[in-house]
């Protein structure tokens, strides 16, 4: 068998955003030194090339940009160039802009520019595998178009699909709302589904996706390979910092979060006055009202979130995948379940401390300034949980991916000596 790695073909990853890029750029790593890799963001990418982060993994990987949005009209580029200038400066209308980019590219990506934008692909990139990272109507036919031109379609997930053990209903259940969920007929048009972990992948499947297409493989982003290399690419600084640093990430656009309770705990940790906060925000949220806090620092979008992780002494969350990056790099974490509705996927006495009370919440802040807090138990405890969720068959994810998206037989063979 040929060696499928070191062929003249092309991949191509279709990206929407900057965190979709994150989770890709191991793969992206891994094999752009043996192919020719393509980035191709679905939307403007103005802003996340202003991010260190991408800056770097470009410099090391030597990808390809293709922009599909350089063959829509004038319109579109002008509102995305609005759009980029709205989300820098944190404008409140910069997701309606956003909102209507999406309907234009919908509408722009007609079958017809599909399959003329992948057939150009095919024919000048030489791409022969398109991995998807987004999910949203337009793959329908992205994939059809790839079909036609014998192009293999592979849908990589989120990662924060590796933390949720409920789908939407779950919350409407609880506070008694209703809400239509999406139709996901349309990933049922790709080849295959790459699944972190088998509970997101059991999800998945009960949301109405043909079962043989969804394959369970680990999460590249949280691979202990990927960690190594990212602290080569940003090496951490020691900390010499008397003060305590807390590190906060904010997702209040998720459902199920009480906004009020979030406040007052921002609110008590500025007014403790021993501790330093930083807040990551989700770029939908209204930071305005934290602006003027004593203590607190607001992190900006172009700080990656890993980097902040290793600074922080605690890192709070809320709902977000975050909690793996945090005890993969030995940081404890605890989770304000008391501010939440949702449930996590993690058992208990396994993973981050959950705060089911706000006097746990104030313990674990006392504990941790008067060093008290059981540092090493937490992260031990954190490890096990990394390892359950990133792994499949105690193989590499990253090793797992590419193994599915050129064949198995054939990466085997390559790969014949190699530890996974």
């Amino acid at each position: 068998m040929g060696d499928v790695l070191s062929g003249d073909s092309s991949i191509a990853f279709l990206i929407k955003s900057f965190p979709e890029f994150d989770h890709s750029a191991p793969l992206i790593v891994e094999l752009s030194s043996s192919k020719k890799v393509y980035v191709v963001p679905l939307y403007p990418f103005d802003l996340v090339r202003q991010n260190p982060f991408y800056k770097k993994i470009k410099s090391i990987s030597k990808f390809e940009e293709i922009e599909i949005s350089n063959h829509f009209p004038i319109v579109y580029r002008l509102v995305s160039w609005i759009y980029t200038i709205a989300m820098s400066r944190r404008w409140k209308g910069a997701y309606r802009l956003e909102s209507l980019l999406h309907r234009w590219t919908k509408k722009f990506l007609n079958k017809s520019n599909c399959f003329k934008f992948f057939e150009k692909m095919k024919t000048e990139q030489r791409v022969q595998t398109c991995v998807f990272h987004t999910g949203n109507e337009v793959l329908g036919d992205f994939a059809k178009s790839c079909r036609k031109l014998d192009i293999k379609t592979a849908l990589m997930a989120h990662a924060v699909h590796m933390f949720k053990n409920r789908l939407l209903w779950n919350y409407q259940l609880k506070v008694g709302k209703t809400q239509k969920v999406s139709d996901q007929s349309f990933y049922n048009e790709m080849d295959m589904i790459l699944m972190p972990d088998a509970l997101s992948a059991q999800n998945l499947i009960e949301s109405g996706v043909r079962g043989e297409k969804v394959k369970i493989c680990g999460s590249p982003r949280f691979s202990h390979e990927w960690i190594a290399r990212f602290d080569e690419i940003f090496p951490m600084a020691s900390k010499t910092r008397i003060r305590k640093r807390i590190l906060f990430f904010l997702t209040k656009e998720d459902s199920g979060v009480f906004v009020e309770e979030v406040d007052r705990t921002i609110q008590y940790l500025s007014d403790l006055g021993s501790v330093d906060l930083v807040l990551k925000v989700h770029p939908r949220m209204d930071t305005r009202k934290y602006g003027n806090l004593k203590n607190v620092k607001m992190a900006t979008h172009f700080e990656h979130s890993s980097s902040l992780i290793r600074e922080a002494d605690l890192v709070l969350f809320l709902d977000s995948s975050i909690v793996f990056d945090s005890f993969l790099r030995k940081v404890p974490s605890a989770w304000l379940s008391y501010s939440v509705v949702n449930d996590l996927v993690f058992d208990e006495g396994e993973g981050p401390v959950k705060l089911k009370t706000r006097d746990d919440f104030v313990h674990l802040i006392d504990s941790l300034v008067g060093d008290q807090l059981p540092i090493g138990t937490i992260v031990e405890s954190g490890e096990k949980a990394v390892r359950k969720f990133t792994t499949v068959n105690g193989k590499s994810p990253i090793r797992q991916f590419i193994g599915h998206l050129f064949g198995e037989v054939e990466l085997a063979e390559n790969q014949r000596g190699r530890e996974l």
